[in-house]
């Protein structure tokens, strides 16, 4: 997951946000590596309306991993890997 070997060492992740009620993917992005998108989905879980008010409907996939130097795409042996779920990054207010 994300783990793709290069002698290069030049892959990024590709990941992306699924709404499991919709069943799709609503988006997709790369990032340098799981630990950076994992934090820059607990800050999407904490600013974006729609998945603080549903957090349960919305869960973060790892695709595979995009070499940088020549665009060669591998997809997760598997398909696509659930990373983390939104309801994890949303914080409960008190009342």
């Amino acid at each position: 997951m994300g783990k793709n070997v290069n002698k290069n060492g030049n892959l990024a992740v590709i990941v992306g946000i699924k709404d499991e009620k919709m069943g799709a993917f609503l988006q997709v992005y790369v990032q340098r590596n799981l630990s950076v998108a994992i934090r820059g989905f607990s800050e999407i879980c904490q600013k974006n309306e729609n998945i603080k008010n549903y957090p349960d409907d919305f869960n973060f996939y790892c695709l595979g991993d995009i070499d940088e130097n020549n665009g060669d795409i591998l997809p997760t042996p598997t398909g696509a890997q659930l990373i983390s779920k939104a309801k994890d990054f949303i914080q409960k207010e008190t009342k």
